[in-house]
């Protein structure tokens, strides 16, 4: 059953769990009552900064996931001692050294009595299928695909990050666009529109000064670029069209990796997350597309907003796997 929005009336005394989405953009919790029923009621949300456990200093993740937590009870204190449970989704998190440390820390500041530390794509499986059983993939700042089938066999592909991976994302496809523009200015590319638009972007007039104005900013900043070359495709630069097919290319590849892998024979549901899949039409119908011509079945498909709405749905089952008096 998924998370639904009411007034705090609706809380009354049931036990309260909290769900944590850190990604390489923002931080998203939610607060929520667990019902008689199993049900879920949302009673507040809160969005900070980015908390990717591998792009950002550990003392800044975890101001971030504090401030998100923090910032559900702003309005209503006398609701902390009545949290039972927190599942904290966090991209980064499948790298066990950097999971570990945030657990640590995690139970140091107390937040409560049931902690749980898993990996981003973990969470959109739970709120984008339909058992908790298939793929998602992940194509934000970053990019990641995971699946999880009935037998409980767990699997990644990508999400290797910024420096050699991340294939497909947003800030994969804004350096692509840099480098496309960087060689059609050399005279060794395809002239393209994405030559003045990013110049723009930057405002910086001189490209030979854009490396030094990209080394200024952080990861999710230069991922931004990314609507340029969709907004450049969409009026029909054949570079920037060229690049996001490149990019449906790679999602792809890691989705049907999985789908072998995983399910073999068998049709999947797919969960789809993050800014530049979700925002972007004609990447995600070439996506889907590749993926069928590859032999793969999609029998669901959804799109996912709010992952940290499957984290929520985890700290309930972990609560009620304690307390199974609660369903």
């Amino acid at each position: 059953m998924q998370p639904t929005d009411v007034q705090p009336a609706d809380a009354e005394n049931r036990p309260l769990v909290i769900g944590v989405d850190g990604g390489g953009t923002k931080t998203e919790a939610v607060l929520a009552g667990v019902e008689a029923d199993g049900g879920l009621r949302v009673l507040h949300r809160c969005t900070t900064g980015p908390s990717n456990l591998q792009l950002a200093s550990f003392d800044a993740i975890a101001n971030e996931v504090r401030g998100a937590v923090e910032g559900l009870f702003a309005d209503h204190p006398e609701w902390r001692r009545r949290v039972q449970a927190i599942c904290f989704c966090m991209a980064g998190a499948g790298n066990e050294t950097l999971r570990q440390r945030f657990e640590g820390w995690a139970h140091a500041e107390r937040l409560a009595p049931q902690i749980q530390v898993t990996h981003d794509a973990r969470c959109l499986i739970a709120a984008g299928t339909r058992r908790g059983v298939g793929v998602a993939l992940i194509a934000g700042t970053g990019s990641l695909a995971y699946a999880r089938n009935a037998a409980g066999h767990q699997s990644r592909c990508g999400g290797w990050g910024s420096l050699f991976g991340d294939e497909g994302s947003s800030y994969w496809l804004a350096l692509a666009a840099f480098r496309a523009a960087s060689q059609a200015l050399d005279g060794r590319g395809t002239p393209t529109q994405l030559v003045a638009a990013l110049s723009e972007w930057l405002e910086c007039g001189r490209p030979e000064q854009w490396l030094v104005k990209l080394r200024t900013l952080e990861s999710h900043a230069i991922a931004s670029a990314a609507r340029i070359v969709s907004r450049l495709a969409e009026s029909g630069d054949t570079v920037a069209r060229r690049l996001l097919e490149q990019c449906a290319e790679q999602l792809s590849l890691m989705l049907v990796t999985l789908a072998h892998r995983c399910f073999p024979n068998e049709p999947i549901d797919l969960a789809l997350a993050g800014g530049l899949i979700l925002h972007n039409e004609t990447l995600r119908e070439a996506v889907l597309r590749r993926t069928g011509d590859a032999g793969i079945r999609i029998e669901h498909c959804q799109q996912v907003a709010h992952p940290v709405d499957g984290a929520v749905r985890l700290a309930a089952e972990s609560l009620r796997d304690l307390h199974p008096t609660l369903d």
